[in-house]
């Protein structure tokens, strides 16, 4: 089912952008482009009911989300591998078990305040992507990336996309990477 944003408002404070009326297909990358201060993050917070919307409404957004921000998704004290045991007992079922992520076995045993905060970001997505989340909600994924992760993690997303929702929020700067078929929404002209 889509996400569909219904007359939606958001806002912090004297910030409002809205009212934004959009649906989301079940699949496919879709980028919130604009500078600090647009609203991307705003409308990210607001459709995991972390900010509430001041008017309008969001439908169809189906939990768990797999969400990854300026605040890490992974606890601090605990491992690479602990936060990932945790993370997929969380979505375990009878019938499910994921696989602990390739490129993340050289971290498995190290707590996850030591990684730099690149290779923190590349481990949280290594694990929402292998655990499978239908919508993914990343403000920001590749900002503390180097330029190869970027490329190479721009890719991952892409095919993930392809039976997957990703909606990231992204600076003009960075929608190079993306091919010209991913659909951009500047955060300017949603309102």
């Amino acid at each position: 089912m889509a996400i569909q944003l219904q007359n939606l408002s958001l806002g912090i404070g004297r910030f409002q952008r809205g009212p934004i009326s959009f649906e989301f297909p079940d699949r496919g990358l879709f980028l919130l482009v604009g500078p600090n201060g647009s609203g991307k993050t705003t409308l990210l917070r607001t459709l995991v009911h972390r900010l509430p919307p001041l008017s309008g409404a969001v439908h169809g957004l189906k939990f768990p989300v797999g969400v990854s921000g300026a605040e890490s998704l992974l606890m601090r004290e605990w491992t690479v591998g602990r936060n990932w045991e945790f993370l997929s007992a969380l979505r375990r079922n009878e019938t499910t078990s994921f696989a602990f992520p390739e490129e993340m076995r050289a971290h498995r045993d190290i707590p996850s305040h030591h990684l730099s905060q690149g290779t923190r970001r590349k481990v949280e997505l290594s694990m929402l992507m292998a655990l499978g989340f239908p919508t993914l909600l990343l403000d920001e994924p590749l900002a503390p990336l180097d330029q190869a992760s970027r490329v190479q993690y721009a890719a991952a997303l892409q095919k993930y996309a392809e039976e997957h929702l990703v909606i990231l929020s992204t600076h003009e700067s960075d929608t190079n990477l993306w091919p010209s078929s991913v659909k951009k929404f500047s955060m300017e002209t949603l309102s």
